[in-house]
Formats: C-alpha cells, structure tokens, sequence
C-alpha cells in the first residue's frame, strides 16, 4: 500500500516532533547534593512516587510529540493508493479535458453532429466532479487553445463555456494538445490525476513519436481514458482544391479553372453535380463520376469582363460534412497585365537585344506598340531607373542580363518574392558571376535558385539541347504534346554551370545531365533561374516557335501568386497593401457571416499595409473602405481533414482505456484509486491534544486529593 504525499516540502516539519524532547531536556536542572537529616524521609516518599511521575511525564512528551507529527503529515497532504482499502475521503481530482474540434466533428450521423455529442459528453464528465474538483478543457486541433487560462474551480462555470463552444474549422493535431495536458497536470495539487480524450480518432491522430512520448508521459502522472465519437461513416465527398493558369487574368479573356474533387468513401459516385459560382451568380455546372478513393478534376472555362478581384465558388450538393462541400477562390483581374522587364543589356545588332526578344515573346506586337490583342502588357526599365517601390504593381519580373544591382533594389527584389511575387532571372554577357553569389546567393540565404560555378558559361562542344524527358512542371506540361514545339530541338552554344541547393528543384536539365532551369520557393514566392542567356549568340531558341510559348507559361507560372494575400488557410492572417491609402482613412473587413470587422494598418512606403488576424471561417472576406469595395481574398480549409477513416486506427498502439460516451459521466470516481488521509491525520492530532489536556486534568486532580495540609 504506497504512501505519496502532494506537499512534499511540509515534511521538513515533521522535526518539530523533536521540540518537546529538547524543551524536556533543557528543563531537566542538575542539583546540589545538601546534608539534611530529614531527607531520608523525602527519599522514601520520591521512591514510592519516582515511577509513576515518570510514566507520566513519559505519556505527555509522546502525546505532544505525535501531535506535532500528525499535524506536519496532515499539511504535507499524504494519500494511500489501494484499491482495495479505503481508509479516507475520496481524492480531490485534476480533470483535463482533450476535445477535438476539428472541422471533421461537423460530421452529421444521425440528427446531430459529432462534435455536439463530444461536447455533452464533456459536460457529463464535468458534471461528475464535486467541489475541490478543478478541469482544464483544451482544444485539441492544429490550433490548440486552453478554454481557460488555469485549471478551474468553477465547475458550472465549465459547463455553460462548453455548452456555447462551437466547432472550429481547423484541422486535427493532438501533439499540440497533449503538450498542453502535460503543463496543466504540472500545476495541479489534486491527488487524482484524470486525462480524457474526447474524438472521432482519425486515422493517423496519434500516430508519431512525440504524441506516442507524450502519451507515455501522461500515463505515468494520470488515468488515461478515449471517449471514442462516431462509429464509422457513410462517405465523404469533397472539394479539394480550384486552380486556374495564372495567378493573375486578364479582363475579356478566357481562362481555364480546374476543381477536383475527391470521394474519401468506399463506394462510387456516379452522375455527381459540380456548380461553379462567380461572384456568388451560378455559370455553369458538370456532373461527374468520381471513384471510391479517388478523384477527378472538372474544368471549367470562365471569361471576366470587368477589372478588379473576383470571387470563385465551387460547390457540391451536401453531405454528412458540410464543411468541404464548398470550396472558394479569388481570382485577379485586370486590364491588361503588366510585367517588368530589368534590363541590363545593351541592344544588339537592329536594337533588339535579350530584353526585346524576351518582350516579343510575352507580347509579340509589344516592340512596335501594338499590345491591344494582347492580355500581357511588358515594361522594360534600366536599371539605373529600376525603383523597388513600383515592384508591387507587376505580377512577375524578369531579371535579363543585370550586371549588378544596388542594395536597395537587392532588398526590394527580395521583399517582393518574399510576399508571393513571381521572378525570372535570365543571365548574358553582362552577367557578374560573383556578384551574383555574394550577394543574390548568400550561401544559399539569398533568392537566387543556385550558385553560379566559377568562371561562369561554359562553351559547349558538343550537342548540347533540353532534354526532353521530363514536362511535368506547370510551366512545362504543355510541352507533352509535341505540336506545341520540340524544346530537344533547341540548340544551345553556351550555358551556365548551376549548383542547385537541396532547396532547389531543378525542372529541366540539358542533354549533359546538367540544370537547365532551377526553380525555388522564397517565403511566399517563386524564382526560375535559366542556366543560358538569350540570342544567336547562346542558342537558337528565339528562332524557334516554342521559344513564344516557352516565355508565356513561365510568364502565367510566376503570376500564380501563391502570397499574394488573395488565398489563404483558415486561421492565417490576411496581410494586402494598399497603395495610396491613409492611417486616417479606416479599413473594414466584411465575415463571411455578415459582421464586420475592422483592419489594423501600419505605414508603408506609398501606401497602408493591412493586417486582419479574424480569418476563423472558410468563405469570402470583402476589403470596404469609405463605402467601396477595395478588394477582397478567400479562406479555405485543409482537405485533409476530409478523409474521416475509421475510429478505431486512431487508437492502436495508444495507452488509452476506452469508455463509450454513454458512460462518460461515471468514468471519474470509480476509477481515481486512493485515498486522502490528511483528514484523518488532523482529526487524530486533535484527539491527542484532547487527551493531553484531559489527562493533565486528571493528574491535577489526583494531586489535589493527596496532598496533606496542616493546621495553621
């Protein structure tokens, strides 16, 4: 039957037994021995009485010292843990309860969802705990959040907070959670230690070796138990994702947009009706079969007259999970779309160099002034006259044969990528290889792709084309039909020795087996290295018609602006600079739930730069200042979330004792073993403290009836 104790530091106290030992010690007087010759009838009488004052004495110095024992046991909180002696109360208990409200709990079997019988079954168990009780409710998800600050006390207060709790859309996590369970059982003085899991244990939930820690942890401090939510599930289709081929359109033209749409059930769908919605108008709708596991992609093909951000909707009837059976996109619209061209060439022989040809590719009447057919409108600037605060307005640059740059325009070039735009870099002559790696490079902390081996372009020798193996890539995958253009066709005389990172991923390689086309993300942006520059000179690509092509799908690859605050995760902070606006000028944020909301703004050179961290539901956020529409951006959930699976992997290899929700409610007491015994020990220390002063009483007593007195 082992002892523990909740206040181990009282036990110090416990040498307070010794203080009625000293004090008898320092009263004990030593004394001088005096010739009298009536003390032998002193002695005769100490000698009848010496044993029993003794045995008193003896009696009160143990009852003083066991009351100062018990009392120092009783402040240290002992408990007895057995289950089969019950000697005390029944311990005060530390709940902490783990209620997953990911957005997989909006699951309806039945006429409610899951998360609402997980939420009565934390209520239940609340209501099982009595006063001295404490519960700790954390949210268990990828954003896990205590409901409240500290374990609380207040139990009815606990049960109204989850009768008005709701499901979030996040997706499931529990490393999060569990860690925060950890903390809160750190700080609880309670003897019993109780952890609930309350889930529909998806597949994978618990999986991973830091959970899998956790859990063993837990499990030494507290009873573990899973209240398992749901019992398997009829299907789930959903809508996964919506693409389009460029990040930013043109105004009359048409464009493709893709939605897939995934069945994470076990059985087909045959005959399903796919709706697409602009700015919240129904255009078109597709009906489709969509196998058990798998997914289809519908194509859509949509025109937007009008400039400006619009809002895309692609929608599935309902099902069980409401939740994915929507899906919402902001799409960019404008005029016409700009692309800066950094030149850093001087015109070859007619005044065309690297930057016209790169030019006509991307607009082909745009050399003589002749862009009205065209959606892409490029700009070529020096750069002597490069101004990093014109960046925002292009949604892809391309860097063309630039010597060098100035700080200011480096950390301006830098700035753009990081916050979603789109760069192309195309070295030539001009190229200053260790410029680029000191400065563009930076041992692989800078935005350039690779590292430029020294001296730089090599000449080739040999034949020397893009090898045709792999059109994959976006920017590339239309080059898989071969009547678009034959890129192994394409000579090249001189390239560039790249040494791509681990970071990096190269999307075409020459025929040597060496990069051709180095791409890396940077924050929320992308940048193309291109190991080859561009005239008769490098190759004989600008001959070729691929070479138009070419430039126009990288051109639409870099617009598909990923950061450029238009599409966003539910819970991310939505962050759009707004040109020429005012700190004195306030931003409101239209919910999708019809509130509004008001923006945080901070200067920026030319303009505000807005922040709103209230994005906590998948749909469309509308930007309105001084009664005008500004623009707006989409929220949307993680899909994987939609794959349900099945409750019971959640739960294999976990420590985790298994009670059904209908008997939440009696799972805490019954199992809390042990028992508080500071009670008893505090209650015995009083008793002894009665029984020294009634036994003094009677020693008083009995001195009074004994004692002689003579006559005066």
């Amino acid at each position: 039957m082992p002892f523990s104790f909740l206040h181990t530091g009282m036990l110090w106290w416990l040498a307070a037994g010794a203080i009625p030992i000293i004090i008898h010690l320092l009263n004990r007087r030593r004394y001088r021995p005096v010739p009298w010759a009536a003390m032998r009838f002193l002695r005769e009488a100490i000698r009848v009485n010496a044993r029993r004052i003794q045995i008193e004495d003896l009696i009160l110095l143990a009852l003083r010292v066991l009351v100062l024992i018990l009392a120092a046991l009783a402040f240290a909180l002992p408990v007895l843990k057995s289950q089969l002696l019950f000697l005390g109360r029944q311990p005060h208990v530390c709940a902490v309860i783990l209620l997953d409200d990911s957005y997989s709990m909006n699951y309806v079997d039945g006429e409610t969802s899951r998360f609402e019988r997980a939420r009565a079954a934390a209520r239940d168990v609340v209501g099982r705990l009595s006063r001295g009780d404490s519960v700790s409710v954390i949210l268990m998800s990828e954003r896990p959040r205590r409901l409240f600050r500290e374990p609380t006390f207040d139990l009815d207060q606990a049960r109204n907070q989850l009768a008005r709790l709701e499901c979030s859309y996040a997706a499931s996590a529990a490393e999060g959670a569990l860690a925060l369970a950890q903390e809160d059982l750190a700080k609880a003085r309670q003897p019993a230690h109780w952890v609930c899991l309350i889930s529909d244990f998806q597949k994978g939930l618990l999986d991973g070796a830091a959970c899998k820690a956790l859990l063993g942890d837990l499990k030494k401090k507290a009873d573990l138990v899973a209240i398992p939510i749901g019992e398997g599930y009829d299907g789930n289709l959903g809508v996964v994702s919506i693409e389009t081929d460029a990040g930013v359109l043109a105004a009359g033209i048409p464009t493709v947009l893709r939605a897939r749409i995934h069945n994470f059930g076990q059985t087909p769908q045959q005959d399903y009706p796919v709706e697409l919605f602009l700015d919240n108008q129904r255009r078109d709708r597709r009906w489709v079969t969509v196998p058990p596991g798998g997914e289809v992609d519908v194509t859509f093909l949509a025109e937007f007259r009008e400039a400006g951000q619009h809002a895309v909707e692609v929608r599935i009837p309902a099902d069980s999970l409401p939740t994915d059976n929507a899906r919402h996109h902001v799409v960019e619209v404008r005029p016409k779309i700009p692309i800066l061209l950094i030149s850093g060439d001087t015109t070859g022989r007619g005044g065309i160099g690297a930057t016209e040809y790169a030019g006509m590719a991307l607009a082909p009447g745009w050399l003589v002034g002749e862009i009205e057919e065209d959606h892409l409108s490029p700009a070529r600037v020096g750069v002597a006259q490069f101004r990093p605060a014109d960046l925002d307005q292009y949604p892809a640059v391309f860097l063309i044969n630039v010597a060098t740059l100035e700080a200011d325009q480096i950390s301006g070039l830098e700035r753009y990528v990081r916050e979603g735009g789109g760069l192309m870099i195309i070295p030539g002559d001009r190229t200053d290889v260790r410029f680029y790696n000191e400065n563009l490079y930076r041992n692989g902390e800078g935005f350039l792709p690779a590292r430029i081996t020294p001296p730089g372009f090599r000449t080739e020798e040999g034949e020397c084309f893009l090898s045709p193996d792999v059109y994959d890539h976006p920017a590339l995958s239309v080059f898989a039909d071969r009547s678009h253009g034959d890129l192994s066709q394409i000579h090249f005389k001189r390239t560039l020795l790249l040494e791509p990172p681990t970071t990096a991923s190269v999307i075409c390689k020459f025929s040597t087996g060496r990069p051709a086309l180095v791409e890396r993300t940077f924050g929320k942006g992308r940048v193309i290295l291109f190991a080859s520059g561009l005239g008769r000179d490098w190759s004989d690509f600008i001959w070729k018609p691929s070479f138009l092509i070419f430039m126009r799908r990288v051109g639409d690859y870099l617009m598909r602006r990923e950061t450029a605050g238009l599409n966003l995760g539910v819970y991310e902070t939505a962050t759009r600079f707004i040109r020429g606006a005012s700190a004195a000028t306030p931003m409101t944020v239209v919910h999708p739930s019809g509130k509004n909301d008001l923006a945080e703004l901070e200067s920026a050179l030319g303009g505000m730069r807005m922040q709103y961290a209230g994005v906590d539901r998948p749909g469309v956020y509308r930007l309105i200042t001084e009664q005008q529409i500004i623009g707006q951006f989409a929220a949307t959930v993680d899909p994987r979330e939609s794959d349900l699976g099945l409750p019971p992997m959640g739960l294999i290899n976990a420590p985790l004792r298994i009670v059904q929700p209908t008997d939440a409610a009696s799972i805490i007491g019954t199992d809390s073993a042990g028992s508080e015994l500071w009670m008893m020990c505090l209650k015995a220390a009083l008793a002894l403290m009665l029984i020294e002063v009634l036994f003094l009483l009677w020693i008083e007593r009995r001195e009074k009836r004994t004692t002689i007195h003579e006559p005066v």
